[in-house]
């Protein structure tokens, strides 16, 4: 069994739309963690792009069964992460991979979430 990941918001879309380096996501799949705030990060872009709120939740749900909520130690770790552009659901990513020492999937580079 391989090691838990947690996935951040570029691997989940990139994942989803088959882009480039999803072969790497999909094969970590089974062992995927996503924090709560990245899920909702993922709802959001995908109804914006004009998809159905139910539709794209339920199917989000389906595909990563393992959702980790967003508590206050995430919280307070997340605000260490404050320099440059990270968004809320990067944040809330690297404070959940942290919390649980677990590597990080994405498709940034590693300067940008690092």
């Amino acid at each position: 069994m391989k090691d838990q990941v947690v996935l951040d918001t570029t691997a989940i879309l990139a994942l989803l739309a088959m882009e480039e380096g999803h072969e790497v996501i999909a094969e970590n799949l089974e062992n995927a963690v996503v924090s709560s705030v990245t899920l909702s990060e993922v709802i959001t872009i995908l109804v914006r792009r004009g998809l159905k709120h139910e539709d794209v939740a339920q199917s989000l749900k389906d595909t990563f069964p393992q959702v980790e909520a967003f508590n206050a130690e995430q919280a307070i770790i997340a605000t260490s992460f404050v320099e440059g552009e990270l968004s809320f659901g990067d944040r809330a990513c690297l404070a959940l991979a942290r919390c649980k020492n677990l590597r990080v999937l994405s498709m940034k580079p590693i300067k940008e979430i690092a």
